[in-house]
Order: structure tokens, then C-alpha cells, then sequence
């Protein structure tokens, strides 16, 4: 495909926040650090969902086009019918400031009838009026800039085309997204083959006062979390949940399995993993478990793997998503973009167990109980 063929059709989906990835350019790394290492990656699947749908209902005659600058991650993950923009990872790129950088995202250049003009603006007011034709396009070239919105709150203005949506929510956009390397797919699978996989959101977007902090029972932990608190840089929408409540949940599937492993999907510095490690031992799983086969396998494969860590944190934040979305058992966190991804990938047939961690500790429990899980051998040992 030559890169006219690419540019024929295209929706330009421009990041919704206006970029997170503002780099430094006298230190080159992202504003995102170890403090706080969220990059927005599933908001921005899931806005690239309405993308997919819209594409999908004009049988994909458009390419996606993304910009490169705000999905690192597409060195290793494959988003169906969606190409980069051009490189822009490199150093120079970051003189240049977003709103530049935007525009000529923004611009199709026809190259053999040498013109330039700007794409069409898919605005909230556009969106809804395609969703009322039943998603029909009629522009040859549209960038979206309707902020921040989810498909399913797209097609509330279509209850016919929200209806077929939600009848195959477990085919949704998302579950179409691959791996590009088949070794980390194998490695991360096999991983978590037996595992429950339970994301903790505890920082960036959570509510958290002194009485909260207190359950950090080391109190190193809770100075660390002190010393980190500037970091956040998302309004706090999310309730926080502390030990106490996991280890009551681990404690009591043990009784019933203790041979039970947990992956633990987390958005603080390891270091906040230690309490588990220390009472439940190799029974605990996070990203490190498989950091270091991967990195080996990347950079084998020619991928500069501190260039993906300062670009993005791109290794493990695909490690841990990916490792916790193919876990066969949730213990998910309720209206976490990262949790519903885990929710939805790789479990095309609705049956994985799904439990938020704010049900009652005896649900969560007796779903266990009811699952493949809690029937195998306490005497087989798991990877």
C-alpha cells in the first residue's frame, strides 16, 4: 500500500485531551513519570472505538489515522485499519508545539494534485447528525474533535444502532486490537493461564484523605504516597480501596484454593505491591514477572526498549493491560477505562467472570466458588 492509498479516505481521530505526552525537551522524557504513569491509553481505545464504528458502517473505505506522538504503543499493538501519521517520536519533533503539530494532522495533502485543505471537523453537533443517518459519511476526510465520549454514549441518539451494538457488546472495536509480537502474547497468556486478575486504582483520578491513607499500614508507604500527591493530574472521580479490603478477598479465596495465584494490576510504584508479596508470597504476580523475558525478546527484535519507556512507558503499560485483560477471573475496578478493557478483551463469549471490587467480599467469594478456578487441585502447582 502506498502511503496516497492511505490517504485517500481517513479519519483523523486527534488525541481527546489535547496530548498528554508534552515532552521535556531539555531532559527528553513525558511529563508522565514513575509517579504517575498513566497515559490515558484506554481512554484513548475506547474514543478510538466510535472510529471503528463509524468505519464499519461505511464498510471500511476509510483508513484511521492517529498521531504518532500520542500512541507509542503502536510498536507493539496492532488497532485495526488505523496508521500513524509519520514518525514524530524523535527529538526535534518536540520543538514544535502541539497546536502545530495538531494542524497538520489535521490537513490532507494531495500530493499528485499538489493542494493542501483541512479535513472536515466532526464536532458533537456533526457526530449526532451522522448517528442519526445510521452512521453514513459523506465527506471524504474528517477529524474528530467532539472531545472525550465513548460509543456507547454516541449512539444513545440511535437506540436501533445502540441495541445492535449492545447485543454484541463482547465484539466490540476493542476485541479486534492484537498483539504484534506472538511471543509476548504466549508469554502473557501462559502467565495467567490460572489466575485472578485484580486491578487496583489507588492514585491518579482517586479520592483519598488521611483516614484513607492510614491503611498503608507501613508508614514508608504512606510518605511515599504523600511525596507523590503533586503528580496527579486528573479530576478524582474514583473511590479508594486499601489493603484491608483486598486481603480480607485474597484471604478468603485461599480458604477455598490455596494454591490461588493473584496478578495485580497497579498504578503506584511497586514498591506499594510489597505488602502483598510479604504476606502471600509467590502467590502475587505483577508486570515484573514477565518484564524481563519481554525486553529481551524486544530488543532482539531490533525495538530500542528504553526508547518505548521514555516515549510512553509503552513496555509496561502493555505488559500489565494485556496480562491482566487475559486473566480468566476479574476483580475489576468499577467505571476504570483500563478495567473495562480487561472486561471486554479476550472474552468474546460474555462468560468470564466479571467482579467489581465494590461488591460485597461474600459475592465476589461465591462467584469464585462457582467458577473453573476454585476446582482445581490445591496440590497442582501453577505457573
Amino acid at each position: 500500500m502506498y502511503i496516497t492509498d492511505l490517504r485517500k479516505k481517513t479519519l483523523r481521530w486527534v488525541e481527546p485531551f489535547g496530548g498528554w505526552n508534552k515532552l521535556d525537551v531539555a531532559h527528553d522524557y513525558f511529563k508522565t513519570n514513575i509517579a504517575n504513569p498513566d497515559t490515558g491509553l484506554c481512554n484513548r481505545i475506547l474514543h478510538w472505538e466510535v472510529a471503528h464504528f463509524l468505519n464499519k458502517k461505511n464498510n471500511y473505505q476509510y483508513n484511521i489515522m492517529l498521531n504518532a506522538k500520542d500512541w507509542p504503543e503502536l510498536y507493539l499493538i496492532d488497532l485495526p485499519n488505523s496508521y500513524t501519521d509519520y514518525k514524530g517520536l524523535e527529538l526535534e519533533d518536540s520543538l514544535y508545539d502541539n497546536a502545530y503539530n495538531e494542524l497538520k494532522f489535521k490537513t490532507v495533502f494531495d500530493v499528485e494534485n499538489n493542494t493542501v485543505k483541512l479535513s472536515k471537523q466532526l464536532d458533537k453537533k456533526e457526530l449526532d447528525s451522522i448517528i442519526n443517518k445510521k452512521g453514513i459519511l459523506s465527506e471524504e476526510h474528517y477529524y474528530a474533535d467532539f472531545g472525550y465520549i465513548d460509543l456507547e454514549k454516541v449512539l444513545q441518539k440511535n437506540k436501533k444502532l445502540l441495541n445492535e451494538y449492545l447485543h454484541d457488546i463482547h465484539c466490540r472495536p476493542l476485541s479486534f486490537i492484537k498483539l504484534r509480537h506472538q511471543f509476548i502474547e504466549f508469554t502473557l497468556r501462559e502467565g495467567t493461564m490460572n489466575t485472578i486478575g485484580v486491578h487496583m486504582r489507588r492514585f491518579n483520578g482517586v479520592s483519598i484523605d488521611l483516614k484513607k491513607k492510614n491503611n498503608f499500614k507501613d508508614g514508608v508507604l504512606n510518605k511515599i504516597y504523600n511525596e507523590l500527591e503533586d503528580s496527579r493530574d486528573v479530576k478524582q472521580n474514583y473511590t479508594f480501596y486499601g489493603d484491608d479490603v483486598y486481603f480480607e478477598l485474597f484471604d478468603r479465596i485461599l480458604e477455598i484454593n490455596p494454591s490461588q495465584q493473584f496478578y495485580i494490576s497497579h498504578d503506584l510504584p511497586d514498591v506499594f505491591i510489597q505488602p502483598y508479596i510479604s504476606k502471600y508470597g509467590d502467590r502475587i504476580m505483577d508486570r515484573r514477572f514477565f518484564t524481563l523475558p519481554v525486553n529481551r525478546h524486544l530488543h532482539s527484535s531490533g525495538l530500542n526498549i528504553e526508547h518505548l519507556r521514555r516515549i510512553g512507558n509503552v513496555n509496561n503499560n502493555i505488559i500489565d493491560l494485556f496480562a491482566l485483560s487475559f486473566c480468566p477471573f476479574l476483580v475489576t475496578n468499577q467505571d476504570s477505562t483500563w478495567s473495562e478493557f480487561a472486561q471486554f478483551y479476550d472474552n468474546s463469549d460474555g462468560l468470564k467472570p466479571i467482579c467489581p471490587i465494590d461488591w460485597n467480599v461474600d459475592d465476589i467469594v461465591h462467584s469464585y466458588k462457582k467458577s473453573d478456578l476454585s476446582k482445581l487441585s490445591s496440590s497442582k502447582k501453577l505457573i
